[in-house]
């Protein structure tokens, strides 16, 4: 499956340093939750899930980012949840992200799986 993909990432890197932690107890296994812009709006809640297959995006924050969901790709696939449960998305939808702070920042596209079953956050980039 990954054959025809690119070699490089195309994600920047995100190191967190000594100076990053503040008052966090190490060892820790807090998940990382950041925001960034989508579709230029600005998005919170994100998870960043590095064991996730995919991209994926709530029904909610998308109909926020005023988004026609007449322009969804449909699947015809469900998806494994957290708890086992079966996920029948909506479909898909390709939007830009801009990740990293004003001044040194990369906007990419990501083609994201569109759920309404997502509730602690507005999208889980893998």
């Amino acid at each position: 499956m990954l054959s025809n993909q690119a070699e490089t990432d195309p994600f920047p890197k995100v190191v967190v340093s000594e100076l990053d932690h503040g008052k966090l107890r190490i060892p820790h296994d807090d998940p990382l939750v950041v925001e960034m812009k989508i579709a230029n709006l600005r998005v919170r809640r994100i998870l960043i899930d590095i064991g996730s297959s995919t991209d994926i995006i709530s029904a909610n924050c998308l109909s926020m980012l005023n988004f026609n969901e007449g322009y969804l790709v449909l699947v015809h696939y469900p998806i494994i949840g957290f708890g086992g449960g079966v996920i029948h998305p909506m479909g898909t939808v390709t939007l830009p992200i801009r990740v990293g702070d004003k001044e040194a920042y990369r906007t990419l596209f990501v083609k994201f799986l569109v759920v309404r079953d997502l509730k602690a956050y507005n999208v889980i980039l893998g």
